[in-house]
């Protein structure tokens, strides 16, 4: 009996006369070779992502006043590259280019395949015979725009041009003609499972340029670019700017400008993944939590939450405006409300949170050593509620409750109950008037 896995074979040959030991080794290697594959497995990003920084090497791309689109695109992808690199441990990054050369276009599609990429980014400039023109686009795959008397056929066709400088060209993209790009559309129709995905991440992205930077959005767009041809999961092509725009090109070679730019794709990025592991059922942050407990031990005496708010209106803890952060703890402080989320001992898990909380919008959201606050605080009690109805102390809205305090707040009355000498007495406290009906009650500190 032979077994042609290498690392059995060792322990085997022809005329090996199985003994009870010989046995047990094999079926001890076989166990280490499943448990070591099924380990790698479990350890593996659950997301890869392609960066296609485009054109390169004796492809310069749109070129103005010696500035190439090339080295734009590449500094971009190597900047976005880094970033998620650094924040995003569940993510594999592919990229089709970490330097000036030219890998042929058809080619891109290919790395992108075979590394079964969720979903495929190309980074380029744009450029125009109008200098006026500025401002960013997000192309997806599609028979829009083919034609030549559409404005917009011309940016498909400087994009697919640089076929000419490839070997083979009309064997490698199914006999494609650049100067006839209906010939193109046929192709298309194999990205249509993914389109609405491309289009979704084109979306954000428009949007992020806009609200985050204040750049000109030219708006999502659809035409037949080669590189997104043959690539086989939702895929977009950025135009960061005009290069032979004198803003556009001042902000594009800037380090600052390109920083910017990465900044940008990068929130895009994580609001479309966070979308896709939504959708695939897979728990990222909780993940990322469980990781971090197994590393380190938690302080001491301590409980880190994230201050995401201090306001005077009044939301609810699953209110639209905390932008998807679950079960955000209210606390009122005189005439204001305080809004913390996330609640932990362990110091890394805490500064997890407030990267989320930062990515969600709260861009001034900052870590609260409670325990050390709950300290400082003082008393607490708990509002029941906040009514501009009057109840008596026998009424049904107070659920039986006795020694509920009333106190006139203009225009309303605040319905309060209960004194605890800490915060965790009247958490307690809390949780048990919420399974009785008090639903929206909260934590009211008095000193």
């Amino acid at each position: 009996m032979i077994f042609k896995t290498p690392k059995i074979q060792y322990f085997l040959s022809e005329q090996l006369i199985f003994t009870k030991i010989n046995i047990f080794y094999v079926f001890a290697c076989v166990f280490f070779l499943v448990s070591e594959n099924s380990y790698s497995q479990e350890k593996e990003p659950h997301f890869t992502l392609t960066l296609d920084a485009g054109h390169g090497g004796h492809d310069g791309g749109a070129n103005s006043y010696g500035k190439m689109e090339k080295d734009v695109t590449l500094a971009v992808v190597r900047k976005l590259g880094e970033k998620i690199e650094k924040e995003d441990k569940d993510v594999k990054i592919i990229y089709t280019r970490k330097d000036d050369s030219y890998p042929e276009l058809y080619r891109r599609a290919e790395i992108a395949n075979q590394s079964k990429s969720d979903l495929f980014i190309s980074i380029h400039c744009n450029s125009a015979s109008n200098s006026s023109a500025k401002g960013t686009e997000t192309w997806v795959l599609g028979a829009q725009n083919s034609k030549k008397k559409d404005a917009n056929f011309s940016v498909v066709a400087k994009e697919n041009s640089v076929v000419f400088l490839e070997k083979n060209y009309k064997e490698n993209y199914d006999g494609y003609d650049p100067n006839s790009p209906e010939t193109v559309i046929g192709m298309t129709l194999m990205q249509d499972k993914f389109l609405e995905n491309s289009l979704r991440f084109a979306q954000l992205m428009e949007e992020n340029f806009q609200s985050n930077e204040g750049r000109t959005s030219r708006g999502v767009k659809q035409g037949p670019f080669l590189v997104l041809v043959k690539t086989a999961m939702p895929a977009v092509l950025i135009e960061t700017g005009f290069i032979s725009n004198y803003e556009d090109r001042a902000f594009l070679t800037s380090e600052e400008g390109q920083n910017k730019m990465a900044e940008s794709i990068y929130k895009t990025f994580e609001q479309y993944k966070k979308e896709y592991y939504k959708k695939s059922g897979y728990d990222l942050e909780n993940t990322k939590k469980q990781e971090v407990k197994i590393k380190e031990n938690p302080v001491p005496n301590t409980e880190f939450k994230v201050q995401i708010l201090v306001s005077r209106y009044r939301y609810s803890g699953d209110a639209i405006q905390f932008k998807g952060l679950k079960n955000v703890e209210v606390v009122k402080k005189k005439d204001r409300y305080h809004y913390f989320y996330g609640s932990t001992s362990y110091k890394s898990e805490s500064e997890e949170n407030l990267k989320e909380a930062k990515r969600a919008g709260f861009t001034d959201a900052m870590l609260v050593d409670f325990d050390k606050k709950e300290k400082e605080e003082g008393k607490y009690t708990i509002e029941l509620m906040m009514s501009k109805d009057k109840y008596s102390k026998n009424s049904s809205e107070l659920k039986g409750l006795d020694n509920v305090e009333r106190i006139k707040i203009k225009p309303d009355y605040q319905y309060l109950y209960g004194t605890y000498n800490s915060y965790q007495q009247a958490s307690l406290e809390l949780e048990k008037l919420k399974k009785k009906g008090f639903t929206n009650s909260i934590i009211v500190i008095q000193r």
